[in-house]
């Protein structure tokens, strides 16, 4: 059938309606689809996040005697003043509640979250540090903008909490439905176009070639983009590691012209390769570019850099260019697309992708691909920050729940499950270990004559004493104010007596702080296992079982000169 120019010409507006209708309905149920996933996934970050925010106010401040001890002694001041130091600690509390309400917390469910009018509750309970005592009439609700806790994930796309939100969140919150993407109108109207352009095809050989170039583009922008969302939706369900090698295959993968290519991040003001492909990253590694040295440093945007060898030999250190030269395949580089990675208006990475046979690899699709995919790879980047930085939080935190932050040592929740492991490990294996436990003498007139920063400085210069002394297989831990614990692996009860004495000679040499000189001693008590271990392992299920020993054990208190009498 031959269709005259006339009817050509008043077909294409149609065609271009219908295309356009069509592709519109097409890629709204595609973009419903992604929006859809993309919110199941933020939705399962935010409620770790959630959780682990409560778990951390928990652990900070609400497993914690200093706290506990100051509700029980209803010290409104006090209990203020770590309210206002939670408030800066953690941004998303608005206001904090005491309820006069039954505490049915347990030491497996220390705190529970519940929403009201669009907003989160943390509802605590009070422990001290090893979870034995709770205040039982007392309940802290924390109000949480819940707002601030999704804003700080940065994830993509941005979600905003509203008390007229059409889509459920999570906790009974609701949250706006999203705005349309400019893709979906982007790529609706692409197809119409490109429709049109097909129906030009007979027109003349250059409208022809002109739809085979845009096919092309439309394909190789359709593949990138599904490639990234595939990619993107991998890693957020943990099918794939988000390591900067897979960043880097995948971005090889989609640029068209890229064979080969490497990732640089900046690390304490250099840049040093953290990945790379068809290069000798063992030999990468050990480069560090100052940021005059990369190519293109000048500006922020995608560059295309040809005679890549030229332009390094000129600005590379003499150090980095022989030890980069040392790879073949750099001198081998005929075209580079270099991407700067953004978070925020910081360049933290730049990714440098590659081609070893063509000057003219790389194009303006390329640039295009790139580009999108470098600004995907930012919000990846961020959630690898965002990951780093709770893991190091849950580091630290898990640190403070086992040690005193006054002296560093090991607390009494550590040393009562380091001696349960140790107890059991010498009953199947027939060894022998010791337990001292030390009293400091005149300490409490330290506090009461000098105050207690003088006293803090006393026990942490006792507390280094104590661990200087002691093998790197042993353990010192503070278990209270001026009480001291330390486990001595494979000593026999005669080679403990020698080194308690050793450590009371070292405790009571002379401490000098601010012109003053303190004189103090101690008293020591000893439990031997298994020569004591029928009362030893009562002992271990006891809060105060280090005190008992030193009181109630069948060794009494000792001092230097009572050890050198036996």
């Amino acid at each position: 059938m031959v269709v005259d120019g006339d009817s050509m010409k008043r077909f294409k507006p149609v065609l271009f309606i219908m295309v356009l209708l069509g592709s519109f309905g097409v890629f709204y149920f595609f973009e419903s689809q992604i929006q859809k996933s993309a919110i199941g996934k933020i939705r399962s970050i935010f409620k770790l996040s959630c959780d682990f925010t409560a778990h951390s106010i928990s652990l900070s401040y609400f497993q914690w005697s200093a706290m506990y001890e100051a509700f029980a002694e209803n010290d409104e001041e006090i209990v203020e003043e770590y309210f206002e130091d939670m408030k800066t600690d953690f941004p998303m509390v608005e206001s904090i509640e005491i309820l006069e309400q039954k505490s049915d917390f347990t030491e497996e469910e220390p705190y529970r979250i519940i929403s009201r009018n669009n907003h989160l509750y943390f509802l605590l309970g009070i422990f001290n540090d090893d979870l034995t005592r709770m205040i039982e009439d007392k309940v802290v609700s924390l109000k949480i903008n819940p707002q601030v806790i999704l804003d700080t994930l940065n994830l993509e796309p941005k979600l905003r909490i509203s008390d007229n939100g059409g889509i459920e969140f999570v906790y009974g919150l609701k949250i706006e439905k999203l705005p349309l993407s400019y893709r979906m109108f982007f790529f609706s109207i692409l197809s119409a176009v490109f429709a049109v352009l097909v129906s030009n095809y007979y027109d003349n050989s250059f409208r022809y070639k002109f739809l085979e170039r845009l096919n092309f583009e439309l394909d190789k922008k359709t593949q990138a983009l599904q490639s990234i969302i595939d990619f993107t939706n991998d890693l957020l369900t943990g099918k794939l590691e988000a390591s900067y090698q897979n960043i880097l295959e995948k971005a090889i993968e989609v640029v068209p012209g890229a064979q080969v290519g490497s990732v640089l991040l900046k690390n304490n003001g250099y840049y040093r390769y953290v990945a790379a492909e068809g290069f000798d990253m063992e030999i990468l590694s050990k480069a560090r570019l100052k940021y005059e040295e990369l190519v293109g440093n000048t500006e922020k945007e995608t560059v295309i850099i040809r005679n890549l060898g030229k332009i390094n030999r000129k600005r590379l250190s003499e150090k980095n260019k022989k030890l980069m030269y040392s790879d073949p395949n750099v001198s081998r580089v005929k075209s580079t697309v270099s991407l700067p990675v953004s978070v925020g208006e910081e360049i933290v990475a730049f990714l440098n992708l590659d081609n070893l046979e063509k000057e003219n690899a790389f194009d303006e699709l390329s640039v295009e691909i790139a580009e999108f995919f470098a600004s995907q790879i930012g919000v990846i980047f961020e959630r690898l920050r965002l990951e780093n930085e709770l893991l190091e939080q849950k580091k630290f935190l898990e640190y403070l729940s086992y040690h005193d932050p006054l002296t560093n040592l090991a607390n009494r929740r550590f040393l009562e499950e380091f001696v349960e492991k140790l107890i059991e490990e010498y009953r199947n294996s027939k060894g022998s270990f010791a337990l001292v436990y030390i009293d400091l003498r005149k300490f409490k007139s330290v506090n009461d004559n000098f105050g207690h920063e003088i006293g803090d400085e006393v026990l942490s210069i006792i507390a280094k004493r104590l661990r200087n002394n002691v093998k790197s297989t042993d353990l010192v831990s503070r278990i209270g104010g001026d009480e001291f614990v330390i486990i001595l692996k494979d000593l026999d009860e005669r080679n403990v007596k020698n080194f308690i004495m050793r450590i009371i000679e070292n405790i009571e040499r002379p401490i000098t702080i601010g012109g003053n000189i303190f004189n103090l001693s101690a008293d020591a008590g000893i439990a031997i296992f298994p020569h004591d271990a029928t009362e030893f392992g009562e002992l271990l299920r006891s809060a105060d079982f280090a005190m008992y020993i030193a009181k109630k054990s069948l060794k009494k208190c000792l001092t230097v000169k009572e050890l050198k009498t036996i």
